[in-house]
């Protein structure tokens, strides 16, 4: 299972993720009405690596509701 989520230190993600406080993120896979979504607790975020290299780490904890799931 997944810990960390990673994005790039962009000015979008900058504006989304730096000075916030978020309890929980919501990921959804795809933009159809009907995409698969889950809600999963978050303990914060850091700052990973540096120059061109440079990302956000979400850090993830446990699953707490998922939506529209189907087991392949």
């Amino acid at each position: 299972m997944k810990r960390i989520e990673y994005r790039s230190r962009t000015p979008d993600w900058r504006r989304r993720l730096e000075g916030r406080h978020y309890d929980a993120i919501q990921f959804r896979d795809g933009y159809a009405s009907a995409a698969p979504e889950m809600l999963v607790k978050c303990f914060g975020v850091r700052r990973s690596g540096k120059g061109r290299h440079a990302d956000y780490a979400i850090r993830l904890g446990r699953i707490l509701k998922i939506k529209r799931w189907r087991r392949r």
